[in-house]
Formats: C-alpha cells, sequence, structure tokens
C-alpha cells in the first residue's frame, strides 16, 4: 500500500498519453498510463484505457480537452498542480552513429584506447549486438544529437557491464560497471542545436547477459530511446526470489536506504525485522539507529540470492525514512548528523540481540560506558513502540527521539514530523525538548534509565 495515513499530503506523478486519431478523426489508438507514481512507488505502468470515464463531460473522445477532477467519491484535498505538455520531440539524431568494435577482455579503457577496430561501421539505433557475440568487447559509439529544445535533459543508461557518456567532448558520466537492472542516470542542461556525443561501453563478465538502453527526457518531451529493441531482449528478468514474515523474522542483510536529508547510503550491518503485524525495521548494528520502517510485505531477498548476488536485501512495503545517525549523543552534539560508515560509531560497541518467546529481538550494545537494550514492538499491527532501557548513563547525554526538517507540537505529548510524514507520542509525564536551527529540527530527551516513545504513521 503506497498511501500514507488520511490528512497527511500524497505525491501524485501521472503520466498520461491521450488517444490518437488519424487524418479522418477515426481512433487508432486508445488513451494510456504511461506510470502512474504515488509517494515514489509505481502503482501503473503503461495500462490501456479503452474509454471515457464514468461521468465525463463528453462521451466523445478527443485528443485534447479539458483537465476534470472527479471528486465525487469522498472528501479529498488538491494542491500544487504541475502540469508539463510533453508533446514535442526535443531529441533527435542528427545522423547515424559511428561505431568501433575491439575485441577482448579489458578491466579500463586504456586497454582499448588507440588499438585496431575488429569491426567499423555506422547504425541508427544503438546495441551491444555491433559486437557480434556477448562478451569480451569493447564498443565505441560516436554521434551527434540535435536538441530542439534547450535546457535539462535527463539521461538513462542501462548497461552490462562497464560504460562511460562524453557530451560535446566533456565527460558527463564517468567510467562505471554497472548491471543491467541498475540504470546510471544523470541530469545535464544541453543547449539548442547539434551535441556531440560519444558512448563507451565493454564487457567482460560472462555470468551477466549483454544489455544496451540510452534514454534521454527532454524539458518538454518524453523519453526518447536511442537503442534498438533488440539491444534489451537477450535478459530474462528472473524470478523474484520474497522472503515473508508469517511469523517473527530477523534476517540479516546489507541495506540500501533514504538517510537524513535523502542522502542515499547502504547499512553494511543491518538487521531487518519483519512481523507478523506486517509492519517492519531496519535496525543498524553500527550505531544503534532505526534508519527506515515500513508497513505491508516483507522483503525482497533477489539482490542477495540471485546469481552472484551482492548480500543486500529491498523492502516490498512502503518505506519511511527515518534518521541513521546515532540517537543517543552529548547534549552539546545534538546537531550532529554524522551517520555510520563501515565501522560501528566511536565507543559503540554491539552486543547481539536476544529473542523472545515469540522470535522478537532485543538489540545490546554498551555507548561510552552505558549498557543499552533497545527493543521496538509492533502494537495492533498499526505503530511501533520502541523501549530503550540504559544502565550507568553518564550525565549530559541525550537520546534524539526524531532528527527531521519540521517537528511540530500537536498536543501535550505528540510531535508530527515532517509534514505528518509521522507522529511520535510519549508517555504522560515526560516532557522532550524541541529546537530547531538552520532547517534542521530535533525532538529529544535528557537520557535516563529508561526512554519510551511510538512511532505511528
Amino acid at each position: 500500500n503506497a498511501c500514507l495515513a488520511p490528512g497527511i499530503w500524497q505525491h501524485l506523478d501521472i503520466a498520461f498519453q491521450a488517444p490518437r486519431f488519424d487524418a479522418s478523426g477515426k481512433k487508432i489508438a486508445n488513451a494510456r498510463l504511461l506510470k502512474v507514481v504515488l509517494n515514489g512507488m509505481v502503482i501503473h505502468e503503461n495500462l490501456e484505457l479503452t474509454g471515457p470515464t464514468g461521468g465525463p463531460i463528453s462521451e466523445q473522445e478527443a485528443a485534447t480537452g479539458p483537465f476534470m477532477i472527479q471528486g465525487d467519491h469522498g472528501p479529498v484535498a488538491f494542491r500544487r498542480f504541475q502540469i508539463t505538455d510533453r508533446r514535442g520531440t526535443s531529441i533527435m539524431v542528427n545522423k547515424p552513429f559511428s561505431y568501433r568494435v575491439i575485441n577482448g577482455a579489458f578491466r579500463s579503457p586504456e586497454g582499448f584506447a588507440g588499438k585496431k577496430a575488429d569491426l567499423e561501421g555506422n547504425t541508427d539505433q544503438l546495441s551491444w549486438e555491433m559486437a557480434k557475440r556477448d562478451n569480451d568487447f569493447a564498443i565505441v559509439f560516436t554521434g551527434e544529437i540535435k536538441v530542439t529544445e534547450p535546457g535539462q535533459h535527463r539521461i538513462t543508461l542501462h548497461n552490462s557491464g562497464r560504460s562511460s557518456i562524453l557530451m560535446n567532448g566533456k565527460e558527463v558520466l564517468a567510467d562505471d560497471w554497472s548491471s543491467w537492472n541498475r540504470p546510471r542516470t544523470l541530469t545535464l542542461d544541453l543547449p539548442a542545436g547539434t551535441n556531440s556525443l560519444t558512448l563507451t561501453v565493454y564487457k567482460m563478465d560472462s555470468w551477466l547477459q549483454p544489455y544496451l538502453a540510452l534514454w534521454i527526457e527532454g524539458p518538454k518531451a518524453r523519453a526518447v530511446a536511442l537503442h534498438s529493441k533488440s539491444a534489451t531482449l537477450a535478459v530474462t528478468p528472473p524470478d523474484p526470489i520474497f522472503l515473508n514474515a508469517p511469523e517473527p523474522k530477523v534476517f540479516r542483510s546489507f541495506m540500501d536506504i533514504s538517510s537524513y536529508a535523502s542522502v542515499k547510503k547502504r547499512v553494511v550491518h543491518g538487521v531487518q525485522v519483519g512481523d507478523p503485524g506486517r509492519v517492519h525495521y531496519t535496525y543498524d548494528l553500527d550505531n544503534g539507529s532505526v534508519p527506515q520502517i515500513w508497513k505491508g510485505d516483507f522483503l525482497d531477498v533477489s539482490p542477495m540470492w540471485d546469481d552472484r548476488g551482492d548480500g543486500s536485501s529491498r523492502p516490498r512495503g512502503a518505506v519511511l525514512a527515518l534518521s541513521d545517525a546515532s540517537a543517543i549523543v552529548p547534549e552539546s552534539d545534538i546537531w550532529n548528523v554524522k551517520a555510520s560508515g563501515d565501522a560501528p560509531a566511536e565507543g559503540f560497541h554491539p552486543m547481539g540481540y536476544d529473542l523472545d518467546e515469540k522470535g522478537l529481538p532485543t538489540f545490546r550494545y554498551s555507548l561510552n560506558g552505558m549498557e543499552v537494550e533497545d527493543r521496538l514492538r509492533v502494537m495492533d499491527g498499526k505503530y511501533l513502540h520502541r523501549t530503550l532501557d540504559c544502565r550507568n548513563a553518564p550525565a549530559g547525554y541525550v537520546f534524539r527521539i526524531a532528527l527531521a526538517t519540521n517537528i511540530q507540537q500537536v498536543d501535550k505529548n505528540t510531535w508530527e514530523i515532517n509534514g505528518k510524514q509521522y507522529f511520535i507520542q510519549v508517555p504522560a509525564g515526560v516532557k522532550p525538548v524541541l529546537k530547531q536551527s538552520k532547517g534542521m529540527a530535533v525532538l529529544y530527551v535528557p537520557l535516563g534509565t529508561r526512554v519510551e516513545y511510538d512511532i505511528m504513521w
């Protein structure tokens, strides 16, 4: 379920293609929802609409028409509409791409730079098939694209192996490795007129199926494919490998998260805890933080177990990103948002976890002389209750309940975080301190023998 709770603003992106008609007015193609994204999750893609919606302005379909909201199915509010006309074409291939194929197993561009090509030619569409083999090759494509609408352009490259891009002689995408299902993207300003493009791809991983796709999206036009369809057909997507949680699950894996301020990072000593109540979370054993929580299904473990794997898993539900920084800090250090790296935080010593009679973990660690027991429990299948018991807590330390860009108090013991993305509730009598500075907000309590609070979303 990609929806947030009632009363919280949702973000909806819709890419719509109107029905198509020939010169005589006869419909030749149905309308389509090219992609619908709700709160960052794709919920529809390439969905055909065979006719008008119920209760339309007109039963007669047309290529253009007014924008209408049919809001008679319950109370709903809308705001901040942004409409972009993408009927234009901002990218055209100015002339066929030339290509050079050099056979061999290369680890870097220096390995084939200056070497005589084994195959050469011209092509209207990019493809790895120019190599006439599926491994141990390098291809350098050189061509020109004509930009009709200057401005920000988004380039998306799918490739099996290593790749780089030069635009107008300048490197805009550095040489790096990727697999076919992990696109490399960049956004850059392109001037109107002719722009030179050089794409270099090379592959030496025999276990990786060949694949090549290059898309360029303009400011007023949908993405244009510069590759052939056949260049993407060699790959058969593997069957997904899912891990469910009909009973409590404790699963160790890497986890890629969006940390504070939406910075991407990988939790390398992560524990994923699944609950039959369909509320789950990630625990970072390097600093005792809970960087993300989610509702719905538990994990997609395909990245770990498919083929060679990379040791990571992915949440299968709607994810809510929290702070990945240490929660326990000196009060003088409340604005420190530094997260853990590939090693435990300074003074932090993980001591494992114990399982209760239901199989749910209580995490234990020591920090600068104090000992902490940290447990999270799902309440009524709706929210998380967190309890920390501390021994030998030094004076001057605090526990940061929430670290965000905006925190507002709702009532005596409830706070809304980041525009109602989620709520924090503390027991009666507890009086957290709220401070805000330079676009940051922190809610904390002095560290005593016990800290308790609820995370609701």
